[in-house]
């Protein structure tokens, strides 16, 4: 099957009208424009479909899928951070462009920019199952250390703002809310955040993603400062959750590192 091409001096496949995440039941052909990103699902007889894939790169990707019912469906959902280019950690590293200075005995609250994946899903009885992941920018996928190199701990990394009424870009990044509380007796700034990124749900609506928050908690002990990180679930009321394709790990995690 030949694969349609994509100039790089072609900027025709550039929508100003992107699709919106959801679920769809697919019975002939139908077709996706996502930033710098086209997709396709096309049948080929009965019970087969092609699903393809390309971005403004020539980057291709081609499938061929077997149902067991007559149509296909699919869901088109954020996805966590984790899968690109290559499943290797369930932490997440935050590096905040601009630090937080929180005076002492004081709890906050604020909106993270937080990367997403795109994740193609199909489903089946109810059943979700991935087809594929992307990038929107394909270029974003890094790694981070936290820690000392020899015992460090290897995490996916993001630079990030925090919302000053700046627009998120949808399809790149989501939101989470922070709930910051520091017990301290003195200020301290943070610089960044390190957590499981796995135990977090996911939820959106037409173009927009939100995470469960995350709470951050400064304290002492014994003389020693760390910073302890909770997940805290959250549903949103008309929204979708977004398929899972691992458990949550329900990890205790608090960072002993340093955190500005």
């Amino acid at each position: 099957m030949e694969s349609p091409k994509i100039s790089l001096n072609d900027n025709s496949h550039i929508s100003d009208n992107f699709s919106k995440y959801g679920k769809h039941e697919i019975e002939n052909s139908l077709e996706f424009d996502l930033p710098a990103t086209k997709i396709k699902f096309s049948k080929l007889g009965e019970g087969k479909f092609s699903y393809w894939r390309t971005n403004f790169q020539n980057q291709n990707v081609e499938k061929i899928i077997a149902t067991r019912t007559k149509n296909l469906e699919i869901e088109i959902a954020p996805a966590l951070p984790i899968h690109l280019p290559a499943y290797e950690t369930d932490f997440m590293f935050l590096r905040l462009a601009t630090p937080l200075h929180i005076s002492r005995s004081t709890s906050t609250k604020l909106s993270v920019s937080m990367p997403i994946e795109i994740g193609i899903y199909t489903t089946d009885d109810e059943t979700v199952y991935p087809l594929d992941y992307l990038l929107c920018p394909p270029s974003y996928s890094k790694y981070g250390l936290y820690g000392q190199p020899e015992a460090g701990r290897l995490c996916n990394y993001a630079k990030i703002t925090i919302d000053a009424n700046e627009k998120v870009t949808p399809f790149a990044f989501g939101t989470m809310q922070l709930k910051i509380h520091n017990e301290l007796q003195k200020g301290v700034s943070i610089g960044r955040l390190v957590f499981p990124i796995t135990d977090h749900d996911i939820y959106y609506s037409d173009n927009s993603a939100v995470f469960d928050p995350l709470e951050v908690i400064v304290k002492e002990r014994m003389g020693f400062e760390f910073v302890e990180m909770r997940n805290l679930s959250k549903n949103i009321p008309k929204w979708s959750n977004a398929p899972r394709d691992m458990p949550k790990t329900d990890y205790k995690f608090s960072m002993e590192n340093g955190f500005d």
